[in-house]
């Protein structure tokens, strides 16, 4: 009986760790590099701005 006991728990958490594995897997598998929305662009601040507005004040009351 014990044995029994202790292959059902290593079965139930080798299940866990499979279940959770497999949900963060996409987020860092391939599927991220496919996706061009997945990926995040941070601002480099060295990088001049391509942004010709980027200066032009709209509030007309500062």
């Amino acid at each position: 009986m014990d044995k029994k006991l202790i292959i059902i728990l290593l079965s139930v958490l080798l299940a866990g760790l499979g279940y959770w594995w497999w949900q963060r897997a996409p987020q860092e598998g391939p599927e991220a590099e496919v996706n061009p929305f997945a990926k995040v662009e941070v601002n480099n601040p060295f990088e001049e701005s391509s942004n010709p507005y980027e200066d032009v004040k709209t509030n007309p009351f500062e």
